[in-house]
């Protein structure tokens, strides 16, 4: 939303019956250029022949227009012999010294032959060293509008109000101007109870004060009408005058429907027993209410063939320095022009404008807010526009130095006419004859008698089909045009209740522009265009409230659900005690964390209640992560209060494959023509998950099943060499894992056995024995090898591998020998082995050890069982020596319940040893 901004709607709009869209320009979607940008004309449309409009640069010297005429007249001498030039504003007097600091002195008309190339003068102009900005002059033009037949209101209608209860002259009227308080219809479903601008509560406060004096910068206001009378400014210097005509260069205004039915909406007088009711328009006491000013660019209803529809450009600038100069403060500008195409053409407009903004209310001596004046500074608020045109620049409504007013209808819904963008700075009600039977849907205000006769191009309409039922002063219209006047009459009463010394126009458009109804407009349209409604509907109460200086009381935040990405808060509206609703109006919502930027959120006061908790959820948060909150309770002027509370988000686990192969690189052999391998995939947060980077390596395909991925690898199709597998996952949250499995195809080679078993012997109650099958085979080829293994007699001794590892278990069962064989697998071919497993008793371990001693397992690779005979004593101590005689170990012993010894070699480096066994020596071996 720009500063401010509007649009002229000079035509009858959707409801005036006589053109499509106040009149006004719209600048192209893009940057605001300069104003001292070239405007291209080559194809400007309805450009007055023979003129252009130029703005000397501040460095040329123009004191002599003689010479300057001179000057530009050798310019454009090869395309036209005379040339006239006259200064476009008025120069001189009291406010001599702010017109030149303006810049105004440097704007000029350029008057030549009409049959000049207008295109072309304007490129010579503009190559002029004096020059700083050419373009070309016009009028301001209307557009034709269809309408289907529209029948008179019926007499008896529904009205939408009780009326104002305080006047007690009432105007009759007033219950149809729903626009001013619309309580609904039980009829009629079109029209929601509060769509207005919440009038009458504005009237308790104020209802205007003549001191205001307010601009209507449109087609002439009808001085006579019954309603208007005591409500217009008039001339001290022309006495009966109450403006200027700048069509017809005079101080008389000849009254058109369009500029009186602005001025009814604005300042219609109230408590008259009279018509409709103004929003400014007083108590029914003859001091009270605003004065009007008009300010008439558009010709009369009505006006004979041959007069111009409007004054031409540098006539409608001219306006703006004629109202700042004769004590307006506010411009009501309900227009625009009618090229849209070629939307900075009019920087002297701009320059106008800024005049008036910068201005009103200043002492041209001390250039401070004169004494008698309620504002320094003056507001100038436009019409969008009734194209229907969305995030278009409109000028000048776009321009950021006014207000602009888009409308809304009786349905809350923002008009299907009425242009919208960021530009656009707030709603006031429009209407919407649509369908035309429901007249009532339209603004209600003052026309001239002239209007009843007016026709519609191209249908059989006039005015009379749009006027009040049984009284041919007041009429329904629809557009921008009348929105921007609902605007217009709300600053009127701002003023008129605060205005005094050090009162600022920056100050008066912040209360407009924070008046706004708590209803979510956001939420009642269009996702494509919420953002391009401005503030929302603008309520007049609001605009009235005193800042008495209180703060909101903010309360205390609860912390709903925190999950990993989202948090949900929730806390009690903020009391505030000198607030219409005695509610804060927004709340700052600021989010920090360590090493991120903050986010901040805007919570408006949209329809809160008191004690009625106020949610919001945070979403897109980093996971496992610590937040700070702060909430700010603000009201409308910047007094706030705060809270703040922290929390954790939960931290999301990626998902991870839990059985990644525990030997890398995964080696494939070229004599298998596939290989399958499954990868199971476990999510520790029981999020859904998916592979995020699709398997684009040549012979290799993957199935995603619900927990796991089915790896299948062409073999056959993939060349010799090693290889790695990205596996990159993801949860529905995006929390990513990457898994790099490599891989190697190589040429096939069988197993091979690299040691023998020998025959391996254990006592009858040692504990099972355990054989590494890894020391006695291997792959030359790489491949993983798996063993299966089987006994010939399972109840001499059983044998089992031991899982997750290559190590054979054997557990003597009863004295005997048995065979055990062990098949060993390479997935291509398998290999078979065996060896004897002998188990022994006691004296029989004596006799296989000499009648002595047996010792087992053999070799051993950490603990050496000794049994003895039973007519054999067992040492007290072993001692084992290098076969060189090198002592390296010696151990005292004792026997466990079953006659057994036990000797720890685990730190003894494998090898071969002797055993000494009191006078027996044996030779052992240590794997």
């Amino acid at each position: 939303m720009k500063s401010i901004q509007y649009r002229l709607s000079w035509w009858l709009t959707l409801l005036l019956l006589l053109s499509t869209s106040c009149q006004r320009e719209a600048l192209q979607r893009g940057e605001m250029p300069d104003t001292e940008a070239t405007p291209d004309l080559t194809l400007a449309p309805n450009m007055v022949p023979g003129e252009a409009i130029v703005k000397l640069k501040a460095s040329a010297d123009h004191s002599s227009e003689s010479e300057l005429r001179g000057l530009l007249g050798n310019q454009l001498r090869s395309l036209t012999d005379e040339v006239k030039l006259e200064p476009i504003f008025t120069i001189g007097g009291a406010y001599e010294a702010l017109q030149r600091e303006a810049g105004l002195d440097r704007w000029y008309k350029v008057s030549f032959d009409p049959s000049t190339d207008l295109s072309q003068a304007l490129t010579e102009l503009q190559k002029s060293s004096l020059v700083e900005v050419a373009h070309g002059n016009k009028y301001a033009t209307q557009t034709a509008a269809t309408y289907q037949s529209a029948p008179s209101l019926r007499a008896g209608s529904d009205t939408y109000n009780q009326g104002y209860a305080k006047f007690t002259n009432p105007d009759p009227l007033l219950p149809y101007q729903w626009h001013y308080q619309n309580e609904g219809s039980s009829n009629d479903p079109f029209f929601l109870a509060g769509a207005d601008i919440n009038l009458f509560k504005a009237w308790e406060v104020e209802t205007g004060k003549k001191e205001v004096i307010v601009a209507i910068i449109d087609s002439g206001i009808d001085g006579y009408h019954e309603d208007l009378q005591g409500s217009l400014w008039y001339n001290p210097e022309e006495p009966g005058t109450y403006g200027y005509n700048f069509v017809a260069n005079s101080p008389y205004i000849t009254p058109g429907f369009h500029g009186t039915h602005v001025a009814g909406t604005i300042a219609a007088r109230n408590n008259n027993g009279i018509g409709v009711s103004g929003i400014a328009g007083g108590d029914g006491t003859p001091d009270s209410g605003v004065r009007l000013m008009s300010i008439q660019i558009f010709n009369r209803d009505n006006y004979p063939e041959g007069e111009r529809h409007s004054a031409p450009i540098n006539d409608i600038a001219k306006g703006f320095q004629w109202a700042v100069e004769h004590g307006a403060t506010i411009a009501n500008c309900s227009w625009g022009f009618d090229d849209q195409r070629y939307n900075n053409n009019y920087p002297v407009i701009k320059d106008a404008i800024q005049y008036f903004v910068d201005n009103a209310g200043v002492d041209p001596q001390t250039k401070e807010q004169k004494p008698n004046a309620l504002m320094k500074g003056g507001v100038v608020i436009f019409a969008s526009g009734n194209e229907g045109l969305k995030n278009d620049l409109v000028f000048p409504g776009c321009y950021d130095s006014v207000v602009a007013v888009a409308a809304f209808g009786a349905d809350f819904q923002c008009t299907s006419y009425s242009n919208i963008g960021d530009w656009v700075d707030i709603m006031a009600p429009g209407g919407t004859i649509n369908p035309p039977t429901r007249l009532q849907g339209g603004i209600l205000s003052t026309i001239t008698s002239s209007f009843l006769d007016m026709r519609v191009p191209g249908t059989n309409l006039t005015g009379r089909d749009f006027q009040f039922p049984g009284n041919d002063k007041y009429s329904y219209q629809q557009g921008t045009s009348m929105a921007t006047p609902h605007v217009t009459g709300i600053a009127a009463l701002v003023i008129s209740k605060f205005g005094k010394q050090g009162f600022t126009s920056e100050m008066l458009k912040k209360r407009l522009l924070t008046a706004t109804k708590t209803i979510d407009f956001r939420a009642k349209h269009d996702n494509k265009w919420r953002d391009w409604l401005g503030a929302g509907y603008i309520d007049a109460a609001r605009a009235l409230e005193e800042d008495k200086g209180e703060a909101p009381v903010m309360s205390e935040i609860t912390l709903g659900e925190v999950g990993y990405q989202k948090a949900t808060i929730s806390w009690l509206p903020a009391k505030d005690g000198d607030a219409i609703d005695q509610l804060a109006s927004s709340y700052l919502l600021t989010l920090t964390t360590e090493g991120k930027e903050p986010i901040t959120i805007t919570v408006p006061n949209y329809e809160h209640k008191e004690g009625t908790a106020i949610e919001y959820t945070f979403e897109k948060l980093e996971d496992g992560t610590k937040y700070h909150l702060e909430i700010e309770a603000k009201d409308r002027w910047g007094h706030s209060s705060k809270k703040s509370t922290d929390f954790t988000t939960k931290e999301n686990h990626a998902p991870a494959i839990t059985n990644l192969p525990a030997t890398l690189p995964v080696v494939l052999s070229k004599s298998l023509p596939f290989y399958n391998l499954t990868l199971e995939i476990k999510d520790e947060d029981g999020h859904k998950w998916k592979l995020k980077e699709a398997i684009k390596q040549d012979g290799v395909k993957a199935t995603v099943k619900e927990n796991s991925i089915e790896l299948l690898f062409l073999v056959s199709d993939i060349e010799l060499g090693e290889y790695t597998l990205p596996i990159v996952l993801e949860d529905e949250l995006g929390k990513v894992s990457t898994t790099e499995l490599t891989y190697k195809v190589v040429n096939y080679e069988p197993v091979k056995k690299i040691a023998d078993f020998g025959t391996v012997s254990i006592g009858r109650y040692a504990e099972p024995m355990q054989v590494e099958l890894s020391d006695k085979f291997e792959s030359p080829s790489g491949l993983k090898l798996s063993y299966a293994a089987k006994t010939s007699d399972s109840t001499i001794a059983t044998v089992r591998l031991i899982p997750g590892t290559t190590k054979l278990e054997i557990t003597p069962k009863k004295v005997g020998s048995t065979m055990v064989q062990i098949i060993v697998s390479d997935g291509t071919k398998e290999f078979t082995s065996g060896f004897t497993v002998k188990v022994v008793g006691s004296s029989e371990a004596a006799r296989e050890a000499g009648g002595t001693f047996i010792l087992y397992p053999m070799p051993t690779e950490g603990v050496l069982n000794i049994q003895t005979g039973t007519d054999t004593a067992m040492p007290r101590e072993v001692i084992i020596t290098t076969l060189r005689g090198e002592l390296v170990h010696r151990q005292y012993i004792d026997r466990d319940k079953d006659g057994i010894s036990h000797v720890n070699l685990k730190k003894l480096t494998p090898g071969v040893y002797r055993i000494h066994l009191g006078k027996t020596i044996r030779t052992i071996v240590k794997k």
